[in-house]
């Protein structure tokens, strides 16, 4: 989230901040590989898996379904149908305290686009 803006900074500012640039990105990736790879295993804390980042708007997608089920057009029904194995199950097995019976029911290849999107 953070190199991206300062990516465009150097544009936007004709290499002004060239030099800035790299020393916040620097800075970042040493905090991120530096949680992820030291600071986490000390702590003897597992890694997640990749589907977690589905939870939340999964989750959300699931209760919008069995809350207003006739509000949902032609066109978001195709869009559901190329996304989870079973649309139509997806307000029945919404439970609201937890989001594994729907983020498990997404389709592999959702998982795998999002894995290469996301790393």
């Amino acid at each position: 989230m953070v190199a991206p803006p300062l990516f465009c900074l150097i544009f936007v500012e004709k290499g002004r901040f060239w030099k800035r640039f790299l020393l916040s990105l620097a800075i970042v990736v040493s905090v991120y590989v530096g949680f992820i790879k030291v600071a986490l295993p000390s702590m003897n804390i597992a890694p997640t898996e990749r589907i977690e980042t589905l939870s939340l708007p999964v989750q959300q997608t699931a209760r919008y379904l069995k809350a207003y089920p006739n509000d949902v057009t032609n066109h978001e029904k195709h869009i559901l149908a190329t996304t989870f194995k079973n649309p139509e199950k997806l307000r029945e097995i919404y439970v609201p305290n937890n989001a594994d019976p729907v983020k498990f029911s997404l389709r592999k290849i959702l998982i795998f686009v999002s894995m290469l999107r996301y790393g």
